[in-house]
């Protein structure tokens, strides 16, 4: 008769019973509390939308524009993305780079100077960032996704002066790699077409190439235009 518990493990009978495994570690503690995280956010937020008002609405295909959001350095596994909280605001990631940075705040007493954060493009309409300021004093810690503001260092406005990489200062003219995310709305080319002659700018759609939603123009452009 075969017996009732047959394992090859010393005291296998214990894997009869339910285990509980503690979890390693717990909940981070934030570097900053939901309060602190809510002002500081909405002061930031203020000022990119303020900024992002002031981009002609020909440079914004759908009325659409970009911003950099920087997680602490301390959020950086895939679960730690800000996927609710973007759901939440209208608004969706388009990239990633990292960065180095120092936080105003670590939520630990031992920490490094500064560490390697992400920080991610956040693409929507000017309306949804606009909707986002609005709303977010009535926010509180139900709200979906408001808890993730704790993990936010930064919040601003991703300009031209930051896409732009190593111009000559020697030259009249140059050529410039412009990089469009196209979504698979094939106008969002000719709206470029028609931005860049308006600013004086010569997009060589003969080099035109398109690779898993991303369009890659050649562009001739006065220097003082770039």
């Amino acid at each position: 008769m075969a017996r009732e518990h047959n394992f090859l493990l010393g005291k296998g009978e214990l894997l009869t019973d339910p285990v509980t495994v503690a979890k390693s570690g717990g909940e981070k503690n934030p570097p900053y509390k939901f309060a602190i995280a809510k002002k500081r956010i909405s002061e930031k937020l203020k000022n990119t939308t303020d900024r992002l008002a002031a981009v002609p609405s020909a440079a914004c295909p759908g009325d659409e524009v970009v911003a950099l959001m920087t997680i602490h350095p301390r959020y950086v596994a895939k679960s730690d993305f800000p996927i609710k909280l973007l759901k939440t605001v209208g608004l969706r990631a388009i990239g990633t780079r990292p960065k180095k940075i120092k936080p105003e705040s670590w939520g630990i007493k031992e920490h490094p100077k500064e560490a390697v954060a992400e920080q991610i493009f956040v693409a929507g309409k000017k309306s949804s960032f606009n909707n986002w300021l609005d709303r977010l004093p009535s926010w509180n810690e139900r709200t979906p996704g408001a808890l993730l503001l704790t993990q936010v260092e930064d919040l601003a406005p991703f300009e031209a002066k930051d896409k732009l990489r190593s111009i000559p200062n020697d030259v009249e003219q140059v050529v410039l790699e412009v990089v469009l995310h196209n979504q698979g709305r094939s106008q969002i080319v000719d709206e470029f077409q028609a931005y860049a002659q308006q600013v004086g700018a010569n997009p060589l759609l003969h080099r035109i190439k398109t690779i898993g939603g991303l369009t890659f123009i050649p562009v001739r452009a006065p220097r003082d235009k770039s």
